[in-house]
Formats: C-alpha cells, sequence, structure tokens
C-alpha cells in the first residue's frame, strides 16, 4: 500500500466524506471507499492511520468519553 494510503482504493469510484450525526462532543463524519475484499483489513487500517496522522498534524485532537464520579462518605 502506498504511504498515503491511497493505492488500495477504487479511484473510478474515489473517497466520500459524509456528515452523520452531532455526538455529545463530536461531529460523527463516516469516510467512504471501495476496496478489493481481499485488501479490506489492511486498507481499513491504514485509512484510519491517515486519517489519525492528518488529523494530528493540523492540530485536531480526538476527544475521547470521559466520566467523573464523585462520591462522598456517608455519614
Amino acid at each position: 500500500m502506498e504511504s498515503e494510503g491511497h493505492q488500495s482504493i477504487d479511484k473510478d469510484r474515489g473517497v466520500s466524506v459524509i456528515f452523520v450525526d452531532f455526538g455529545e462532543s463530536s461531529v460523527d463524519l463516516k469516510v467512504v471507499c471501495w476496496v478489493r475484499v481481499l485488501d479490506s483489513v489492511m486498507a481499513k487500517s491504514r485509512i484510519r492511520e491517515v486519517i489519525y496522522d492528518t488529523l494530528n498534524a493540523h492540530g485536531i485532537s480526538i476527544p475521547f468519553p470521559q466520566l467523573d464520579v464523585n462520591m462522598t462518605a456517608a455519614q
């Protein structure tokens, strides 16, 4: 697979990014591309890696769910 992860993507169909929803602390997007079935596992991994690296390179952090639990002593 090419360094940018494009080699396995069907160039005739390209890549689409679809706005899915507003999450609690996120904007949910879906990336759609066509790859050969035999390449799908590695392609998915590489595509996710490229997305993560690209977001980091542009200073965009990925929020992770956080749960705060406050406990007080029973009296």
